[in-house]
């Protein structure tokens, strides 16, 4: 297997095994163990702020260690510890599930940014053309996890209860972390000893992270991701409680990514094209304009709904995938590749950061104004999960793409 393919394998694991995890285990701790949602929202909120901040210092840490250190030891051991927290994750211990819900996924969110965070550093060691093709690669297989991760779970719930769905389930996520990881290691990180930079910078200063056009891309990748963060987490309740289409949660998020994964071969033309931020505006104009079908839905629109999906996942495979590949060319063009640790640990805070206010927001949100799952009493207003769900991300992703538009990486790169 060629040296491209073996590293962007291993975003496919890392999506699999991450995915359900922002999904899938909140609901789960609500239905089967019995924990209030506002709680739920509370704990949420702390951890992955929490998480967030330890990005930019996991990056930082990460650019000191040699690349022969990070092969023996950021990747092999935190592996395991990632695994094993994946597992109590999903079969918490019975006596306070509580405290195993906060415990397990403060781990599992730490050993995934860990490697998260070293894997996609690893994308300046592509060099040019080659350098697009990886990031376009790597967010392909990446987009093939989602798929995987969040409709395996789908499926095992129509034959098994909760409870034993998940522990299956939890078994799948092992066995693809150490095939891939075992496919990663030996054909791409065993080859990393003999990669040397060149011309490189040996110091930065801390002003290259405090460069406007740093400061630019991070402020509207933020925004961009928390418009997309609201719907992540409220998809469940808009399509079981808003459209009253239960059965066909996991064909609508298949739908969805697999138009994403489909899509990046065309978003990659354009970005070489053109440049990679006019490529950008283009996907967020697009997700506004087919996202913005949602206020058209009545309860049972079912082929409606599906067709948004496909669509707006269209727009999300170069609003996903655009943002990562921009910054690796950003860096290599400035010439920090041996810190590039350092300013994907920043992006990954912005994500985390993200995804916790949406998250964290959304539950406290639902449980404020009358949802309790552990008592399936839905007292919430239709119209109040549709602002939830689409009017307010449609306002931060048209502030994204205004702020992009002025910004002073616009059409430049």
């Amino acid at each position: 297997m060629s040296k491209k393919n073996s590293y962007s394998s291993f975003g496919f694991a890392l999506a699999f095994s991450s995915f359900p995890i922002y999904i899938y285990t909140p609901i789960y701790y609500i239905e089967i163990y019995k924990l209030d949602i506002f709680l739920i929202g509370i704990i949420l909120l702390f951890l992955r702020i929490l998480d967030a901040i330890l990005d930019p210092l996991i990056g930082y840490y990460s650019s000191r260690i040699s690349v022969k250190k990070i092969k023996k030891y950021i990747f092999n051991i935190c592996i395991l510890f990632y695994a094993v927290s994946i597992y109590f994750l999903f079969n918490p211990l019975h006596a306070n599930p509580t405290i195993s819900f906060i415990i397990f996924l403060f781990l599992t969110t730490f050993f995934f940014s860990i490697l998260n965070i070293n894997f996609y550093s690893l994308s300046v060691f592509f060099k040019g053309e080659m350098s697009s093709s990886v990031s376009a690669t790597r967010e392909f297989n990446s987009f093939l996890g989602m798929i995987f991760g969040a409709v395996i779970p789908g499926i095992l719930l129509n034959f098994y209860n909760s409870e034993k769905a998940y522990f299956i389930f939890s078994f799948f996520i092992l066995c693809i972390l150490f095939l891939f990881f075992f496919i990663f290691s030996r054909n791409f990180l065993i080859n990393l000893t003999t990669v040397k930079f060149e011309n490189e910078i040996k110091r930065m200063q801390i002003s290259s992270l405090f460069n406007k056009e740093y400061i630019w891309f991070y402020t509207v990748h933020f925004i961009s991701v928390l418009s997309a963060a609201l719907p992540a987490v409220m998809i469940i309740f808009f399509v079981n409680y808003y459209l009253k289409l239960e059965a066909y949660t996991p064909l609508f998020i298949l739908s969805y990514f697999l138009s994403a994964a489909l899509s990046l071969g065309i978003w990659k033309k354009l970005s070489l094209k053109y440049t990679k931020t006019y490529s950008w505006l283009i996907s967020m104009i697009f997700s506004v304009i087919t996202f913005s079908g949602v206020y058209f839905l009545d309860q049972g629109d079912l082929f409606p709904y599906l067709l948004i999906c496909i669509f707006s996942g269209f727009a999300s495979g170069g609003d996903i995938s655009i943002p990562p590949s921009l910054l690796t060319s950003k860096i290599i063009f400035d010439k920090v590749k041996t810190h590039s640790a350092v300013f994907f640990g920043i992006y990954n805070f912005l994500n985390k950061s993200a995804l916790a206010i949406g998250s964290g927001f959304a539950f406290i949100y639902l449980g404020y104004n009358g949802i309790n799952m552990a008592e399936n009493a839905y007292n919430l207003e239709a119209s109040k999960i549709l602002i939830l769900y689409s009017l307010i991300p449609l306002i931060l992703k048209i502030i994204s793409i205004i702020l992009l538009q002025v910004s002073p990486i616009y059409k430049k790169i």
